[in-house]
This record gives C-alpha cells, sequence and structure tokens, in this order.
C-alpha cells in the first residue's frame, strides 16, 4: 500500500517527465529505468524512454550526448511556458 501513495505522490509531482538510459548502465540498470518509466505511465503522467546502445551511467559518444541536449531543451521549451 505504501508503495502505491509514493508512486501517486510521485505522478502528481511529476506533469510530465522523460527517462534516459544507457544500455549498459551499471549504476541504474536498464530494468529499473523500465520499471520507472512503466510506473509513470500507468499513473498517467506522460513520459518518454530513451536507451542509448552501448552506453554506460555515462553517456559519452558525441551523437548521444547532442540528443540528450536535444531532447532537454525541447522539453524545457514544451513545459515551461
Amino acid at each position: 500500500m505504501e508503495k502505491v501513495a509514493q508512486g501517486q505522490a510521485c505522478a502528481q509531482a511529476l506533469r510530465r517527465a522523460g527517462v534516459a538510459e544507457g544500455e549498459r548502465d551499471g549504476e541504474v540498470p536498464a530494468p529499473q529505468s523500465f520499471e520507472f518509466f512503466h510506473a509513470l505511465k500507468t499513473l498517467g503522467v506522460p513520459t518518454r524512454l530513451v536507451v542509448y546502445e552501448g552506453e554506460g551511467h555515462r553517456v559519452a559518444k558525441p551523437e548521444h550526448r547532442r540528443d540528450i541536449v536535444r531532447r532537454l531543451i525541447n522539453w524545457f521549451d514544451d513545459n515551461m511556458q
């Protein structure tokens, strides 16, 4: 019951969310990010999940880093008006 209440509180606090995940992330394993994404979707929070192939916790490939920056800028443009 407590986990459900925590999830609902999280959903109320988050209007929108994005989850970026390195495929080989050892700090936050991909299944944990998938669960978080699924929980937010289940609670009705508009969210997106992006998994960067071959990346770990620190996304290193320049094209992936540019994609993250582009997505962050778009998120702020869409949600902070």
